[in-house]
């Protein structure tokens, strides 16, 4: 998607950061720098913002919250910054979906 975004002068994609629910969030926040850090540095080679969605992926009850996306709260948006620190990454802004996030509370 970002090559392809460079080419076609397009530049911000936006997309999920999984998770593995059986993983802690710890866990899960290692995996995505491992996974995303070469792909951030491929979007700053390109010039291609990369805006995370961080909506709380509403599926059962055993997998609130979060569901299979990582990037459901602040506390985990800074975490995931500060490890894969880029002008090139940030999150998509949807009021809904902080608005969901307290939903169940």
């Amino acid at each position: 998607m970002i090559e392809a975004a460079a080419k076609l002068d397009i530049g911000l994609i936006t997309t999920f950061i999984g998770r593995d629910q059986y993983k802690t969030i710890e866990e899960n926040i290692e995996i995505a720098k491992e996974a995303w850090t070469p792909i951030i540095r491929l979007a700053e080679k390109y010039k291609v913002k990369v805006a995370i969605e961080n909506c709380p992926m509403f599926f059962t009850e055993e997998q609130w919250p979060g569901g299979h996306n990582l990037m459901t709260s602040p506390s985990i948006w800074r975490k995931v910054f500060e490890l894969i620190p880029s002008d090139y990454l940030g999150l998509a802004y949807d009021l809904l979906h902080i608005i969901w996030s307290f939903d169940n509370l």
